[in-house]
């Protein structure tokens, strides 16, 4: 699941909430035997718009995106005490 905000949205109040809602929603899909989710892994990733400009000029693969960008409940919390 990917979402891609503009500058202004990044900095939303409710941004938090959203990403923890993301993120849990993820993570019981993936509790789910694997024929129920058709062998596939869930993950939220959220991205800037500039960011996303930014890697299409530098021709970076979708797999690079993904893994840089990827959030998890356990980064989330870390990156929250840095705000």
């Amino acid at each position: 699941m990917v979402d891609v905000l503009g500058p202004v949205l990044l900095r939303d109040e409710n941004l938090k909430r959203k990403q923890r809602a993301a993120l849990a929603w993820a993570e019981q899909i993936n509790e789910l035997p694997e024929e129920q989710r058709d062998g596939r892994s869930w993950h939220y990733i959220l991205l800037g718009e500039t960011t996303v400009k930014n890697w299409e000029e530098k021709s970076a693969c979708a797999s690079e995106r993904r893994n840089y960008a990827k959030l998890r409940l356990s980064s989330t919390a870390r990156q929250e005490k840095l705000l």
